[in-house]
Formats: C-alpha cells, structure tokens, sequence
C-alpha cells in the first residue's frame, strides 16, 4: 500500500485499501472535508471520479459541503468538472444552491458549464434564483456569473424572458 502524505500513516485507508473501497471512502472523505485522508486515498488508487448509488461524485459532496481545498485538489487530480449525478446535478450547481461564493467562484474559472441542465430542465442559473430568491446572497453571486460569464448570463435571461435591468 501507498504511504499516506508526508508518512503519515492513515488506519481508515490502510483498512479500506485492503478492502478495494477507497472510492467509498473517498466520498465520504471529499463531504467531510478531510484533505489529507482526500490525498490518501488518490494516492491508494481511489477513483477520483466515482460515484454513489445516487451518482454523486466527490467533487459534486464537497462543492455541496463548502470544501475548497478538497475541490482544488479533486480538480487538480482529474475530477470530471461538469460530471452529473443521476438527477443531472454538477458541482457548480451543488455549490449555488448550497451558496459558497467562493467555491462558485473557482468552478467558474476552472471552466464549469453554466447552461448544463439537469433532469427537470434546470440550470445553475434556475437554481440561483430559485435557491436564493429574496436573499441579497443572490445578487452576490449573480455578480459572479456576469463577471464570469456574461453570454451565458444573457442567454439565461433571453430563454427565460426576463427583462434585463441596465
């Protein structure tokens, strides 16, 4: 077995990587937020793009949990950026509708889709302004999107006919 980071030895790895479930435990680290289990278990041959039985992956718990640095280091090691769980929900819109500002802020410089849909027919923009309708939390990061995203931002606004205040 791969030794844990900086040779710290991690019994819930040993343990799981004897057992071939680090993917489990994987998921189950990236909502906790533990980093260093995280690095652990990619490096025991964790499968940075698994899922559970409902298709949430790591990335899309730990985008949901408010975990950056478990993000960054998913995304650093090959975690799908636009995955969907069974329901067609990806990090970006995990993180709107959870409302970490500053996770929003990464997925949307690392290039996540903004006009993906989910199941229903939704996108991250039909989650911001469902999840966080009276809430000045919205407009925080509606900024966000028209800083980062200002086509897809009016294309939303066209599709839904909403008449855009200038």
């Amino acid at each position: 077995m791969i030794s844990p980071p900086e040779g710290k030895f991690c019994p819930r790895v040993a343990y799981y990587s004897s057992m071939k479930n680090t993917s489990s435990l994987l998921l189950e680290s990236a909502g906790r937020g533990d980093l260093e289990e995280v690095k652990s278990l990619l490096m025991a041959g964790a499968d940075v793009n698994c899922r559970d039985q409902v298709g949430w992956t790591p990335l899309i718990k730990a985008a949901w949990m408010g975990h950056l640095s478990i993000v960054q280091h998913l995304l650093d090691h090959g975690a799908e950026i636009d995955q969907q769980n069974d329901f067609g929900y990806t990090a970006l819109m995990s993180a709107v509708s959870s409302g970490h500002r500053v996770i929003i802020q990464y997925l949307l410089e690392r290039g996540a889709g903004v006009s993906l849909k989910d199941k229903y027919g939704k996108t991250v923009i039909d989650y911001l302004f469902e999840y966080w309708k009276d809430s000045p939390k919205r407009e925080e990061i509606l900024r966000l999107f028209r800083e980062s995203r200002p086509e897809e931002l009016m294309e939303w606004h066209l599709d839904n006919g909403t008449k855009l205040k200038r």
